[in-house]
Parts: structure tokens; sequence; C-alpha cells
């Protein structure tokens, strides 16, 4: 009889706590719903000083979720902890925009977050933006003479008529990108990544391509004159009406690329055949 009871005291008292723990637990959930119902100011104080990041909440619910949005008062993104449970929300847009800012103030803005940024017709040249997420930026028109822009992320980047001379380009990723009649006279794409981008009529005189990814890029009425192309990868790519006069394709395959009406006077080419019926001179 005595162990029944003790067994059944052990049972509510177990429950009690677990009551405690889970009104507790709903408690905090309540303390951070009125912090994020209460004014303007209380609001953005959920954010950090430079107004990024939201801070990080454990396993939250969905109205959790759903206040810190309208406390960010903007479109966000959820950002997800390696423990798959913490997370935070961050206004993504005005981040991008006062990275924007500090790029035409300053010039410089290594590794920032400017997806998708709006910088048609910018004059940015000798900027530094070495490591930045370009991916979908409209740079259209844009002045990026003598650039860094080394190990930046341009996928599907917009560059129509952009001028890029002297631009470091180096270990970029410009997968998709459109660089349409775009100037990058001397430049260096040495190792970039230039998949299925548009090359068209594009001015590339003079530039180091060394062990560039060019897989599927259209290329078509362009200048690559005096450019340096050893160990590119032109699998697929389209040169058709390209100026490669003294263009160096050591190391190159070319037997996938096409080169129909390129001018080739002088080229360096490599001796394996199959250039699609073209003759170097």
């Amino acid at each position: 009889m005595r162990f029944t009871l003790f067994l059944v005291a052990t049972f509510f008292g177990a429950l009690g706590i677990a009551v405690l723990v889970q009104l507790s637990h709903r408690q905090g959930r309540a303390l951070e719903l009125a912090r994020l119902e209460g004014s303007a100011a209380e609001q953005e104080a959920l954010l950090d000083p430079d107004g990024a990041i939201a801070p990080v909440f454990a396993d939250p619910d969905l109205a959790v979720f759903e206040r810190l949005k309208l406390a960010a008062g903007r479109e966000t993104e959820v950002r997800v902890a390696s423990d798959a449970k913490d997370w935070s929300v961050v206004p993504i847009p005005a981040q991008i925009e006062a990275n924007v800012g500090k790029l035409k103030a300053v010039r410089k803005c290594i590794g920032c977050d400017l997806r998708g940024a709006d910088l048609r017709g910018l004059n940015l040249n000798g900027a530094n933006l070495a490591g930045a997420d370009l991916s979908g930026a409209d740079l259209s028109e844009a002045r990026l003479i003598n650039t860094t822009l080394k190990e930046a992320n341009l996928t599907r980047a917009k560059l129509e008529k952009a001028i890029l001379q002297g631009a470091n380009l180096q270990d970029a990723n410009l997968t998709e990108a459109n660089l349409y009649q775009a100037e990058m006279l001397n430049i260096s794409l040495e190792n970039a990544l230039l998949k299925n981008a548009n090359l068209a009529d594009s001015e590339l005189r003079d530039s180091n391509l060394k062990r560039g990814d060019l897989t599927g890029a259209d290329a078509q009425s362009a200048s690559f004159y005096g450019s340096v192309m050893i160990e590119a990868n032109l699998t697929d790519a389209n040169f058709d009406s390209t100026d490669l006069r003294y263009a160096n394709f050591s190391g190159v395959d070319l037997g996938r690329t096409n080169l129909r009406n390129a001018n080739l006077l002088y080229a360096i080419l490599p001796e394996a055949a199959g250039y699609h019926g073209i003759t170097p001179y």
C-alpha cells in the first residue's frame, strides 16, 4: 500500500513539474510576443545595431515568426542554425540598401551582400568589391574601370554595356551573367566561371582568361584580340564571327567549340584538329 502511494505521489509530482515547465515555456513565448507588440522603437530594438539580424529563438512557433516579420517591417528571410532548431529573421533589403550606401560613400564593400542591387550606371571606378555577392545585381552601363571583383559572385548579374577596363575578376563567378556589349579591355578573368554567360558583341581585347570556364558561353561577334585563354574550358562555347587574332589557345580543347567565321589570324592554336572547318589563316 505504501509503495502504491509512493508511485502515485511520484507520478503526480512529475506531472506537476512538467506542467510548470510548459507554463514557463509559454510565458516566455508570451513575453516575446508582448515585446513585439510594443512601440516601433521597441520593435527596432529587437534587431542588432546594424538593423541586420533579429535575435535567435529556440524552436519558435509560427506566430513568433510572423510577429518577427512584422517587427522587421520589411521582406525577410529565415536563417537556420546548424542544429536546425535556432533561427533568426533577417530584413535582407534593408541590409542591401545599407551596403549600397556604403559602396557609394567609400567605394569599398568587401564581401558585402548586394544581391539584386540596383547599381545601374553608377561610377564605381577603382572600387573594391572583392568577395561581394552581386548575384542578380543590375550593373548595366556601370563604370567599373580598375574595379576589384576578385572572387565576387556575379551569377546572373546584368552587365550590359558596362565598362570594366582593367578590372580584376579573378576567380569570380559570372555564370549566366549578361555581358552584352560590355567593354572589358585588359581585364583578368583567370579561373573565372563564365558558364552560359552572354558575351555577344563584347570587347575583351588583351585580357587574361587562363583556366576560365566558358562552357556554353555565347561570344558571337565579340573581340578576344590578343587575349590569353591558356587551358580555358570552351566546351560548347560560341565564337561565331568573333575576332580571335593573336589569341593564345594553348592547352585548349577546341573540339566542341564553334569557331565558324571567326578570325584566327596569328592565333596560337593547339595541335588537335576539329575546329568546325576553321583554318587559322
